[in-house]
């Protein structure tokens, strides 16, 4: 019910009167879930993706919610980080589309899996405050809220430098950089896994990912990337070792990408699903066929993702709207970071910090945008986001504005309506906070199954 709208060649009206119902029901469905953001957001949180492959090597470790669901002692775990995979986006993906199941294979592979014991959808996780891929990347390979590593989201930071450079985008700061805007880089994960062979898998080009961010999500490991990025789960399988045990962490930034580029739960980005279908299905063939000895109930493959995404469509704000409310009320004006569907306000004389909270609130009220809006010292921002009292390098923004539903911030006024169309994240909706967590093991049974339906499509 995005972008699609203007491709119809008539019934507009209709459309009209559709999207609006459609609107109104997923309000009413996202405000009973607003009570839960939070909660998973500081108890079920993206830590617990590398505690849960820990546990999978090494049953000592300390059992939480999420980890008690993992089988321990596996000799194998793959897993596949799915860039902007949202709980919606995989439930749309598993139940959504039924009706264009690939006509090659007659699976939709989600939907096919559900049921059997094997697979275990069941767990969701909340993603991090600001749902973007720098501060949620960096928690699941950390294994720390972005608190504890400063980056509190793909735009850092640091009070002290010129105003050209005050700003960073986390993924592109120059090598050694990244240590002016949060200090010590925090120590991945994997760093504490002992004894395993790490092989990591990004189908992303080279260029798009610094040393430096990378060396902190992954340490000194070698990083393949692949390109194009329909080979990330061919090589997967040329991948897998059977004489030690072996972390692959495979990642497929597509569902992301298409999603910022032409809407999220579009017709288009539909096929971006039905491609990923056909690419999961020939990977578990390609592993019934030539990795047979795996399906031992000794691998595991985890699928799930750093943020979900948010279909906008028309209402928008810009920041030199909110430099004008600034100027004409006699307050100074802010520093203004935005970060997909999130508004980080810095250097505001704490003085005027509840007049400047109120200012926006009232603004974002007057554009008709959704919004949760913090202050610096709000105790949900010294849980999740940064500490009271931290240096101006790295301190935290004097308000945190997220959008709770329809809105985006956009460079100038007057854009066309089309252009507003956009998926975006950084936000607090529901889709764009929880996540998928879930697991399948490969055993006999399972090995059973998929090579025992795909004889009888032959």
């Amino acid at each position: 019910m995005g972008i699609d709208r203007y491709l119809a060649t008539s019934g507009l009206k209709d459309i009209k009167i559709l999207h609006d119902m459609v609107t109104e029901t997923r309000k009413i469905c996202n405000d009973k879930l607003n009570n839960y953001i939070n909660i998973y957001q500081e108890k079920w949180n993206l830590t617990s993706v590398s505690l849960c492959i820990k546990k999978m090597f090494n049953p000592k470790i300390y059992d939480s919610a999420v980890t008690s669901c993992m089988y321990s002692d596996q000799q194998r775990v793959i897993y596949v980080l799915l860039d902007g995979f949202g709980y919606s986006q995989y439930l749309w993906l598993s139940n959504g589309l039924k009706e264009r199941k690939s006509t090659t294979f007659g699976i939709n592979l989600f939907e096919w899996l559900q049921g059997k014991d094997e697979y275990n959808d069941k767990l969701i996780l909340g993603s991090t405050l600001i749902t973007d891929t720098g501060a949620a990347l960096t928690t699941i390979f950390t294994g720390l809220l972005p608190v504890e590593t400063r980056v509190i989201s793909s735009k850092v930071y640091n009070g002290t430098l010129n105003d050209k450079e005050k700003i960073a985008d986390v993924k592109r700061v120059a090598e050694g950089g990244l240590s002016r805007y949060i200090g010590k880089k925090p120590e991945t994960f994997l760093n504490h896994i002992k004894d395993i062979q790490f092989n990591i898998l990004s189908a992303t080009k080279s260029s798009k990912v610094t040393s430096d961010f990378t060396k902190m999500l992954y340490g000194d490991n070698n990083v393949v990337n692949i390109d194009p990025s329909d080979r990330l789960f061919k090589n997967i399988v040329k991948t897998i070792v059977n004489n030690k045990k072996q972390l692959i962490i495979a990642y497929y930034p597509l569902i992301d990408h298409s999603g910022h580029t032409i809407g999220s739960f579009t017709s288009f980005e539909s096929y971006e699903y039905e491609k990923l279908n056909l690419l999961l299905v020939e990977f578990m063939l390609d592993l019934a066929k030539n990795k047979k000895e795996i399906f031992d109930g000794k691998t595991t493959i985890i699928f799930s993702a750093d943020h979900g995404m948010f279909e906008t469509s028309s209402k928008y704000i810009t920041k030199k709207e909110i430099k004008e409310e600034f100027e004409h009320s006699k307050l100074k004006s802010p520093y203004i970071s935005v970060s997909n569907r999130c508004l980080l306000f810095y250097d505001i004389n704490r003085m005027d910090l509840e007049e400047s909270y109120s200012l926006i609130k009232g603004l974002l009220e007057k554009k008709g945008i959704p919004n949760r809006i913090y202050r610096y010292n709000d105790p949900i921002i010294e849980k999740l986001l940064c500490k009271k009292n931290e240096p101006i390098d790295y301190r935290a923004p004097d308000i945190v504005c997220l959008f709770s539903d329809e809105g985006i911030a956009v460079p100038f006024k007057d854009i066309d309506e089309t252009m507003l169309h956009y998926g975006g994240h950084g936000g607090c909706s529901s889709e764009e906070v929880f996540v998928p967590f879930i697991t399948l093991r490969l055993t006999e049974r399972l090995y059973e199954d998929l090579t025992g339906y795909f004889s009888k499509l032959g």
